[in-house]
């Protein structure tokens, strides 16, 4: 039983030597080739690499810029939007400033707004309308005081003419 199992195991060694002969030459011939495609496989993803590195970098720059965009847009509409609320307030303060000097001739800016300036300048326009009262007021008081001087005057001279009649 040994001879037979050992002889079958030499015919089956035998049968399998020429494949295992091909098996080898063909091992062989594979080793460059998987070398090659490992050489081919190493080159493409150190470019794969690459070019994700210069589109990270290129995400980057974009990035920046919609960043530097962003912020230089936001500036420039905090600067207009300023400008908007601070132009009419400059004007309204130097109409106020002219009020205060006494020019009731001033003409008040941005009445016709219908924000927070509006209202200001509206109320302004009360101040300077009541301004243009208080002269008005002040200039008919002044000349009733000058015409009772006139008339005071007139009954003081017309009392010295009658005194002197009298005297005479």
């Amino acid at each position: 039983a040994y001879a037979e199992a050992f002889a079958a195991w030499v015919a089956s060694t035998d049968r399998i030597r020429p494949a295992l002969a091909i098996i080898n030459m063909n091992a062989l011939e594979l080793l460059p080739v998987a070398d090659k495609i490992m050489t081919d496989a190493a080159a493409r993803a150190q470019a794969a690499r690459a070019e994700l590195e210069a589109s990270q970098a290129q995400t980057r720059r974009l990035i920046v810029l919609v960043g530097f965009a962003a912020v230089g847009l936001g500036l420039l509409l905090s600067w207009l939007i300023g400008r908007s609320v601070t132009r009419p307030l400059t004007e309204l303060a130097r109409a106020m400033q002219r009020l205060a000097e006494g020019d009731t001739a001033v003409e008040v800016p941005a009445v016709a707004h219908k924000d927070e300036i509006g209202r200001m300048a509206r109320t302004v326009l009360v101040f300077r309308d009541n301004a243009m009262e208080r002269e008005r007021l002040s200039a008919a008081q002044e000349e009733n005081n000058r015409a009772r001087e006139r008339r005071s005057e007139a009954i003081a001279l017309t009392i010295r003419s009658f005194e002197g009649s009298v005297a005479q």
